[in-house]
């Protein structure tokens, strides 16, 4: 049996997955050039409705990290030379974080002008994004899908209609579900038609 923190915890987890489902490509990609590479490689592959410009700003978010991780490992390295090894940590360093901050907030911009561009690719970066995660990239969608009441599209609706194709048969009677109607072939009445012959 669950303790009501326990619950109280399940429960938020599931209203916090439940909202980032509702986010647009845009914010999602906004919140995975600030938050870094963990959260964009967890947006890239988590939804199915990612575009081609929100996977873009998630692969350069996580070869960012790339960038940077390799280059502290070349600088503890070349901590242990002596003297000029140390110069060259310290400048390399600079380099690093220098490089780093100004690509990401490239990123973050791309990100928050996701609507007003064609591609959100930025210089270097993007083409490093490119050349590892391309195939990924492709499987993109070309625009924002875009739900009938405005809003974003839920990517397992589609999954649940293909489940369950009588769904749309059930909801609205009068559909027709068995197949093209012969235009020679006699028609049976209707409900209506029926009501309308007994008012007569």
């Amino acid at each position: 049996m669950l303790k009501s923190g326990e619950k109280s915890i399940i429960i938020s987890k599931e209203f916090i997955l439940k909202e980032i489902k509702k986010m647009t490509n845009k914010i999602r990609s906004i919140l995975g050039s600030i938050l870094g590479w963990l959260i964009s490689l967890i947006f890239m592959f988590a939804f199915q409705d990612n575009t081609k410009k929100s996977m873009t700003v998630y692969a350069q978010a996580i070869c960012l990290a790339i960038i940077l991780f390799g280059g502290l490992i070349v600088t503890k390295i070349l901590a242990l030379i002596p003297y000029l090894g140390w110069i060259l940590t310290i400048l390399l360093d600079l380099v690093l974080w220098g490089g780093y901050a100004v690509f990401t907030i490239m990123n973050i911009v791309k990100a928050v002008q996701y609507d007003t561009i064609a591609s959100t690719e930025i210089p270097l970066i993007g083409k490093m994004a490119n050349a590892i995660f391309g195939s990924v990239i492709a499987k993109g969608l070309d625009a924002e899908p875009v739900a009938a009441n405005g809003g974003p599209v839920d990517p397992n609706m589609n999954q649940q209609q293909n489940a369950n194709p009588n769904m749309n048969a059930q909801q609205n009677p009068n559909i027709n579900t068995q197949g093209p109607v012969n235009p020679t072939a006699p028609q049976q009445p209707t409900n209506n038609d029926t009501n309308n012959m007994n008012q007569q």
